[in-house]
């Protein structure tokens, strides 16, 4: 029997030997520490690290874990070469007796950190410890696979999502703000939210949360994507009616959105004016809108009319009104 430590990570090894100065490598209950030599030395091995030897700039290094290390986004950033190659050094040198044929007597006393896995393969005979450096899990993608933005007063019913993750997760689950909390069926990159959901208010939302665990010992993580209820923006070219109502605004091109601002396309005709509705709530005056750079002479004719959309919800709405008539093409901007 020849028991054996295996890295599983393909390296050819660093260069390392004893040195003054250099790190003192330790193992106890907390796990690997790598920290400067002690002024009055001992302590443990000293090791220096392809000839780094300036231990007077080290911090201990043992309380990250091995994710931690690997994505060195935590450890500090010049010493982490050096913990990988402390591991190395601590893996090429341990031995262990062969006097045992207990099958997974190499692993049974050795426990796993976070990121790590350990394996024994062929117990009883020659064992060897497989050591596997674990990816963190994460969900790589997640969204709503219709639509995100809907009409105040709409029902949305069982809107569907796409996920993907960076490996097969082995739970995962959706809540919502409604407080609904629905298993779904693995893998898990395509599904539903079995629920229907009504919201009348202009910027109401419905907020879901995809929550994904990974396989044993790389973790989980959460995602988030929500719907959100929007009013119409009307807008078009009409001669003048005189009264500004609901049916009016409504006669006109109806855009979807959370705010005016955007560019909006006129082709007024000969005797017809330029229009543009917008919520009350938006605070807009005639210093808004644009044409070519210049300000756009416009005036406000009517302010908090009542205004029902499609799906029966009313709104109070300003018109706004161009001051000229047969102005042609033309692209006007919201600010």
């Amino acid at each position: 029997m020849n028991p054996s430590l295996v890295l599983r990570q393909a390296a050819s090894g660093p260069t390392f030997a004893p040195s003054t100065p250099g790190y003192v490598l330790t193992v106890d209950s907390d796990g690997m520490h790598i920290t400067p030599k002690p002024a009055g030395g001992g302590g443990g091995v000293l090791i220096s690290f392809n000839g780094r030897t300036t231990p007077a700039a080290v911090p201990e290094i043992g309380d990250y874990d091995a994710s931690q290390i690997l994505n060195t986004s935590d450890a500090p950033g010049g010493y982490v070469e050096d913990a990988l190659n402390a591991i190395w050094a601590l893996v090429t040198l341990l031995k262990v007796s062969g006097s045992d044929t207990t099958p997974g007597f190499l692993g049974v006393k050795l426990t796993a950190g976070a990121g790590l896995q350990l394996t024994t393969l062929n117990p009883g005979a020659n064992e060897q410890l497989e050591i596997d450096v674990l990816t963190p899990f994460d969900i790589t993608g997640f969204g709503l696979t219709g639509a995100t933005l809907v009409l105040a007063g709409a029902t949305v019913t069982n809107p569907a999502f796409a996920a993907s993750y960076n490996q097969a997760a082995t739970l995962v689950s959706l809540t919502d703000t409604e407080g609904n909390n629905d298993p779904i069926t693995l893998p898990g990159t395509a599904f539903i939210s079995p629920h229907a959901v009504t919201k009348n208010a202009y910027g109401a939302s419905w907020g879901f949360t995809l929550h994904a665990t990974g396989p044993t010992g790389t973790g989980s993580d959460t995602a988030g994507a929500s719907i959100v209820w929007g009013q119409n923006v009307f807008f078009g070219s009409a001669v003048d009616p005189g009264v500004y109502n609901s049916a009016f605004a409504n006669s006109l091109a109806a855009t979807l959105k959370l705010g005016p601002q955007g560019t909006y396309s006129y082709n007024t005709l000969a005797g017809q004016s330029a229009f543009f509705w917008a919520r009350t709530a938006f605070g807009l005056t005639v210093s808004n809108f644009f044409v070519g750079g210049f300000p756009f002479a416009c005036s406000k004719v009517a302010a908090a009319v009542n205004v029902t959309n499609a799906n029966g919800i009313t709104e109070q709405y300003d018109c706004f009104r161009s001051d000229n008539t047969g102005l042609g093409a033309f692209d006007l901007v919201e600010q």
